[in-house]
């Protein structure tokens, strides 16, 4: 959000707020069923295994970007 603040200084703090609210609304839509699916496994069965994929799945130790970098840098290696 701070970036894209940063490219539209042009913007009122009501603006910046509302695009805020619709962002929140769209990450929370958009975790809401995985979310609800992984608290009623845990519920159920191996709850410890489902609780791991959670806190693994949120863990800023891990960054979805440096593994794609890594994996490209493999895959341009093996095409020369």
């Amino acid at each position: 959000m701070k970036r894209l603040f940063e490219q539209m200084p042009y913007l009122n703090e009501k603006e910046r707020e509302n695009i805020e609210l619709a962002v929140n609304s769209i990450i929370n839509k958009i975790l809401h069923r995985p979310t609800m699916y992984l608290k009623d496994k845990a519920t159920k069965e191996n709850s410890e295994f489902y609780v791991e994929i959670f806190e693994e799945m949120f863990s800023p130790k891990w960054d979805f970007r440096k593994k794609m970098d890594i994996s490209l840098k493999k895959g341009r290696k093996s095409e020369n």
